[in-house]
């Protein structure tokens, strides 16, 4: 019998170059979203990716925050240090995982990218002791604010206390949904939701040939999705090899696209386990958030 041989997607894996100025330029343009009390982000809660945070806030970082940096690896907040500051990224991108570093065998990552928190949120009020490690997955760039600072500030102004207590809800959340999606979601469909969420930061809509699809000038490489889904790295090579022989993904340099209607399934998950008495409805089509 003439049987086609099964690929071997776990051959190679096609890298983004997080050092190249093309791939650090891009990742310097997330979506900005207009942001305003009672709901926080001009858009809905996204699994596994820090939501936007308020300007002013972002402009106190930048202003007094102390600098920061550090390579790919190298921890934000060192092991057995006092959490008692937030970071913000400003260049390059940021992991938090969960467990300790040196004794996880499963990550399930969540990532911060230029202009969102890595860390230090949630002990802001308690300082209870935090479970996971921040570290940096691309070099970074980062600036560090005291949380003593942050608070008294908050004492101070009324409007900017609701802010920070709503990006710290917003942080929260967001991570919520991205444990609910690694506890019920089968791997491709996590790969989905993965990529929709990046599509809100760094997509955009395109038509070829007349099929609709979501293209972003930027991406993370695979091992690291992997991590973020919390799946190994031989399912992501292989459901996203599978989705290329099928069309619906294509990658050319830092580039990738794939077709917008592989997302909707993502999109009706997240609109389906949302409460519905909230104040901030998703929108029935995702795609409105992309223009």
């Amino acid at each position: 019998k003439n049987l086609r041989p099964e690929p071997n997607y776990n051959e190679h894996e096609e890298c983004m170059n997080y050092q190249s100025p093309a791939w650090q330029a891009a990742l310097q343009r997330p979506r900005e979203r207009k942001w305003e009390l009672p709901y926080g982000a001009d858009e809905p809660l996204m699994p596994w990716i820090a939501p936007p945070l308020p300007e002013n806030l972002k402009k106190l970082f930048l202003s007094i925050g102390a600098e920061y940096e550090a390579q790919p690896g190298q921890l934000i907040y060192r092991v057995n240090n006092d959490l008692n500051s937030m970071t913000l990224i400003t260049h390059g991108i940021a992991g938090r995982s969960f467990g300790n570093p040196y004794n996880q065998s499963k990550y399930a990552m969540a990532i911060a990218i230029p202009g969102r928190i890595a860390g230090g949120n949630h002990t802001f009020f308690s300082r209870r002791p935090g479970n996971g490690s921040y570290f940096a997955v691309s070099p970074v760039r980062c600036r560090k604010l005291r949380n003593d600072t942050l608070k008294a500030l908050m004492k101070e102004d009324k409007d900017f206390h609701e802010q920070m207590c709503v990006h710290l809800e917003c942080l929260i959340q967001s991570d919520r949904i991205g444990l609910a999606a690694n506890m019920s979601l089968p791997v491709r469909d996590r790969i989905f939701l993965f990529f929709l969420t990046w599509s809100f930061a760094y997509g955009r809509l395109i038509e070829i040939n007349g099929t609709e699809y979501v293209e972003c000038d930027v991406c993370i490489n695979q091992t690291e999705v992997a991590k973020v889904v919390a799946a190994s790295i031989i399912q992501v090579r292989r459901e996203i090899g599978l989705l290329k022989e099928s069309n619906f993904y294509h990658k050319e340099n830092d580039t990738i696209r794939f077709r917008s209607d592989a997302l909707d399934p993502a999109w009706l998950w997240l609109c389906g386990n949302e409460e519905g008495g909230n104040l901030y409805q998703r929108n029935k089509d995702w795609r409105s958030y992309l223009t």
